[in-house]
């Protein structure tokens, strides 16, 4: 990748770096987490938890651990879960997060101790939902003739609507854009009768009409499927119809975490602790350069409420807080430096930008972040650094 620009105006400060470097290490010292005993009753919630787990289905069987590898009876993949870096993970006692129940699993217990714990369904997957299966027809009709406002065309297909031009509305068939007015545009279906699509759900056999497409589904039990993001599976299927299942495959199960606890730090301690922000872009990253150290840089607007929920929420969570010896914490209002801005091609606020030790950006993150989403970005940037 090409040397990062922004790195000129880095030789700039390079002392001044190289003292800010020294100074962020002692701050960081200081304000760093640091592992104490808790008291007799072990975790409460809202502890920092760092843990090693696995967790078990009902049948025995692997769904999620923190060990190098797999076991071979783990279950399928759609079921695993997990972290992206492996050995002790940061848990908060009793909240939501991560692995689901793993923090609850390990209220109670202290530095040092194992432990086999059943975690129930609601603090697991959560219950079943039965609005959450839901019913299809396995056959679809479209008009073989639309008429579509400009102004939707426009808004579906980020384009004005031109004559003769052939467009994608349906994954199955195109549509020949047949006339324009100002008050509508006429679309016709351009079907190749008899065609059959094979998908991980099924099989689609698109049949022409004289007034109307017919797409039927031949849906496979069991595949995935998706709708509007949601995932789920394919539950049965008969003549007319399927079911689709979109409850977590877990969902109404409890599950088992075998824990071994590596350290408590209380809620308390880990209310004092910050990141150790540097607030001059030029002196974090020329630190950042010195110490070949990955960078955490947040371009934020002083003005922007999602700036400062990010800083509010995400960068105040405690597993958040566990990585502080691990990045360079740069942040610049960039409403305020529009080159840096314009450099990183911010269009909205705030981003975030991963940097590995030499600059180069290893990922953009734009608008709000929440904390598992950051989360889950930090334990992937090591593979992702590699991968450059």
């Amino acid at each position: 990748m090409p040397q990062n620009k922004a790195w000129n105006r880095v030789f700039c400060v390079f002392l001044a770096g190289m003292l800010c470097a020294a100074c962020a290490a002692l701050k960081q010292n200081a304000e760093s987490p640091k592992e104490t005993a808790p008291a007799a009753t072990g975790a409460l919630e809202g502890d920092l938890v760092m843990v090693r787990y696995t967790g078990l289905t009902t049948a025995g069987e692997v769904f999620t651990t923190t060990g190098e590898t797999l076991p071979e009876n783990a279950v399928q993949t759609a079921l695993r879960l997990g972290p992206s870096t492996k050995g002790p993970v940061p848990v908060v006692a009793g909240k939501d997060g991560g692995a689901p129940g793993v923090a609850h699993a390990v209220l109670g217990l202290r530095a040092g101790e194992n432990a086999s714990r059943v975690v129930p369904p609601e603090k697991a997957f959560g219950p079943r939902d039965p609005g959450l299966v839901r019913l299809f027809p396995r056959i679809r009709k479209e008009p073989s003739l639309i008429r579509m406002e400009p102004r939707e065309f426009t808004a579906r297909l980020n384009a004005f609507p031109v004559a003769g031009q052939t467009v994608s509305l349906n994954p199955y068939f195109p549509r020949k854009i047949l006339s324009v007015t100002p008050g509508e545009a006429v679309l016709e279906a351009q079907v190749r009768d008899g065609a059959v699509f094979n998908e991980p759900f099924g099989k689609t056999t698109v049949r022409a009409g004289k007034e109307s497409v017919e797409m039927e589904l031949e849906p496979k039990p069991g595949a995935p499927f998706i709708l509007d993001n949601a995932a789920g599976r394919i539950a049965s299927a008969d003549a007319a119809s399927f079911t689709v299942d979109f409850n977590h495959p877990m969902a109404g199960e409890s599950v088992t975490y075998s824990v071994s606890v590596v350290s408590v730090t209380s809620a308390e301690e880990m209310a004092r602790v910050r990141l150790p922000w540097q607030e001059d872009y030029d002196k974090g990253m020329a630190a950042a350069m010195e110490a070949r150290k990955p960078v955490v840089l947040v371009l934020y607007a002083a003005w922007c409420s999602w700036s400062k929920k990010l800083m509010a929420e995400t960068m105040e969570d405690p597993r958040v807080k566990a990585r502080a010896k691990d990045f360079e914490w740069v942040r610049a209002d960039s409403w305020a430096e529009p080159d840096l801005k314009d450099y990183y091609g911010q269009t909205g606020f705030p981003m975030i930008v991963l940097m590995d030790g030499t600059g180069e950006i290893v990922e953009k993150v734009d608008g709000y972040t929440p904390p598992e989403e950051f989360l889950r970005a930090l334990e992937s940037f090591p593979a992702k650094a590699a991968g450059q």
